[in-house]
This record gives C-alpha cells, structure tokens and sequence, in this order.
C-alpha cells in the first residue's frame, strides 16, 4: 500500500525469514510483521540477537523483477464503514481522498503486527501482504469485502485467503503502473 509519493512510501506486510531455527546456536527464525518504508531507501530489519539486516530491501539486491501497481476502483456512492446494523444507505457519504486516508490509517495501525500466512480472514492481529490491503479497504469503506467479487481461487483456499491474484482480478481495483527491473536507474 502506497502511503506517500514524494518520497515513495509503502506498508507492507513481509514475512522474510532471517533466522532459521538452529538448536546448537539457540536461534530462532525470525519474520518481519507489517512495516512502513521508503522504496528507495535502505530498510534495517534488527535480528531477534539485536544484530542488524542491511538486506531488508530485496529489490535493491537485484531479488525484485517487476512490480505492478493497483489501485481501488470505489463503489459509487462511497460510504464509510459503520456498524453492522447501520443501513448502508445511512452511512457517511465520503470522499475518494477520505476513503484512501482512511484505509491508510487502518495499515499504519497495523504497524509491527507480526507476519503470518496461515490465518482466517476473521484475524486481525497477524497478516500477510495481500490480506493487509484487503482488511485496510474493507474496514473502512463499505461495499470493499473481497466476497462481493467475482468468485476466484480465493474461495478454494483453506481459511480463505486472500491472494496477490484476487486483487489484481477483482473489480475493485485497476492497474496503474507497472514496474520493471529496466525502469530503476543503473
């Protein structure tokens, strides 16, 4: 989720594993939880021996290809989430910039909550990269829920997960630019 343009700031949720579980050693595998960044800039992830991990930014060491950029396609008229027995229809009338600054403030919330592939979409203390921008969108925007798309793998999925795939295919969201390893400045 891209949080600012100037610079590039984004929230996501990496599980990178920095440490692997070494008996002899008494290690642990670490992953990172959700974090904010700039794209450029170098990310420290700070190992659980309190030792630092200047490779947190993959792209920067040749591991990113490409990258494609969505964003949401609102439903007309926008409304605010609210409680469950608030008609939709009486709902807050929002703004495109309210929703996205709302939908913000809901990752940012979220920040150092730990990574996790194996959850519900019921969950809302771990996450993984893509369930992050659906819960972001559809806990503070009503008529968001990843259900109300037209039916994917996602609905096979244990648990029901919500997959990079489903949001890139949904209808509520829409490319806008694509990212390639070329584009970067040598």
């Amino acid at each position: 989720m891209i949080t600012k343009t100037e610079p590039l700031t984004i929230i996501e949720s990496s599980g990178i594993i920095l440490q692997r579980e070494n008996v002899q050693k008494q290690k642990q595998e670490i992953r990172e939880g959700v974090v904010e960044y700039e794209f450029q800039q170098p990310r420290i992830v700070i190992n659980i021996d309190q030792s630092q991990n200047l490779r947190g930014n993959l792209w920067q060491n040749d591991d990113l290809i490409a990258m494609l950029w969505l964003r949401p396609t609102f439903p007309m008229p926008l409304r605010a989430m609210d409680h469950w027995s608030i008609p939709w229809r009486k709902r807050a009338v929002i703004s495109e910039h309210e929703a996205r600054k709302r939908a913000v403030a809901y990752a940012r919330s979220q920040l150092g909550e730990p990574h996790n592939i194996w959850i519900s979409k019921r969950n809302t203390k771990e996450w993984y990269c893509s369930y992050l921008i659906y819960k972001a969108y559809s806990r503070t925007v009503t008529n968001m829920y990843l259900e109300t798309y037209p039916p994917t793998i996602v609905n096979t999925l244990p648990f029901g997960h919500v997959t990079p795939e489903d949001l890139v295919q949904s209808n509520r969201s829409e490319s806008f630019h694509e990212w390639h390893k070329t584009d970067s400045p040598a």
